[in-house]
């Protein structure tokens, strides 16, 4: 990822109201700090992986940096496709 370029598309997008908020996908801590720091405006989500057998981001600093920044965690996959219904 360039930080920069991706702020850029995200500026240009928010100035030509073509969208209102941004948020990202399976960003590290670190990943999203970098991106952040080249934003004028906030993100708004952190799409990641989350379920009862994939728990790493309640762990690894993921979910507590999403707090501390008000980004909202958003778990994709919490069934693993399924692996939780009844058969």
């Amino acid at each position: 990822m360039d930080a920069d370029e991706v702020a850029a598309a995200f500026a240009h997008l928010r100035s030509t109201e073509k969208v209102r908020h941004f948020g990202v996908s399976n960003f590290t801590p670190s990943q999203c700090a970098l991106l952040a720091s080249r934003l004028p405006f906030g993100l708004v989500t952190n799409q990641v992986e989350l379920s009862p057998l994939e728990m790493s981001v309640l762990h690894d600093g993921t979910v507590d940096y999403c707090q501390r920044e008000r980004i909202a965690p958003m778990a994709w996959s919490p069934l693993r496709a399924g692996s939780f219904s009844p058969t």
